[in-house]
């Protein structure tokens, strides 16, 4: 049970220890989160998490205002918080950033230079590990893996801003991966996206790389899209 005295008075020194359980209380909420054990538009009870945890309310109130800023939960004025739940029109919008990031910061790979085998040897070391879930058949390992390969991507850019917008999106279509997760092939397919994604790297055919990768993107985002709409209309056909 996590445990804590008091809140930090507003005369006091800063509590550091306040801080530490929020920030503890909002990874705990975002894993639940990704993992879908919290679902798109479920409530998050304040008091239901304080109650469970053994603490206080106000640091489950700070790390919701945190979630909240991260794009996964919204917040409404005298009734709580929700998980967020995104619609068609925000998964297309999402992986279209995606795209326009990701694509640009494969083409800035072209100035790393002597970098690039390093570059090319972490991605063939991140593909390893994909095909291991894969074959593994663990396709929430899949999932954190693949965000780990994009990230990389966008991280080599050495672009602060172009990784500042990416991470602004990146929980929100780790959601939209848990959608698309069951297609029967879509991980094999995505391994050998990402190979030809590396191999044009390698090669230094980076108008190939963006290619290639706003093409991977594109596929994903026509699955995720497939698998919304099927599920809006068994919801649909299920409520008549």
């Amino acid at each position: 049970m996590i445990m804590i005295d008091k809140e930090p008075a507003d005369n006091a020194a800063p509590d550091y220890t306040f801080f530490t359980l929020q920030n503890d209380i909002y990874s705990y909420l975002r894993k639940k989160i990704l993992a879908g054990a919290l679902k798109p538009g479920e409530r998050i009870v304040e008091t239901e998490v304080a109650s469970n945890l053994g603490i206080s309310k106000s640091p489950v109130r700070e790390a919701m205002r945190k979630l909240e800023a991260d794009g996964l939960v919204i917040i409404k004025p005298r009734v709580g918080g929700f998980v967020v739940s995104l619609g068609e029109e925000d998964i297309k919008d999402i992986y279209e950033v995606r795209q326009a990031v990701e694509g640009f910061a494969v083409r800035l790979l072209a100035r790393k230079g002597e970098q690039k085998e390093r570059i090319v040897r972490d991605l063939n070391e991140i593909l390893a590990q994909y095909e291991q879930a894969v074959k593994a058949g663990d396709f929430s390992q899949c999932n954190r893996i693949d965000t780990d390969l994009h990230l990389y991507l966008v991280k080599t850019s050495d672009n602060s801003r172009l990784i500042k917008m990416a991470l602004t999106i990146y929980d929100q279509a780790y959601l939209l991966k848990n959608m698309a997760s069951d297609i029967p092939g879509r991980k094999r397919q995505s391994l050998r996206e990402h190979r030809e994604i590396v191999r044009a790297i390698e090669t230094e055919d980076y108008v190939a790389a963006q290619e290639a990768l706003i093409n991977h993107l594109e596929g994903l985002k026509e699955n995720v899209l497939k698998k919304y709409r099927e599920a809006n209309n068994a919801f649909r056909k299920g409520g008549q």
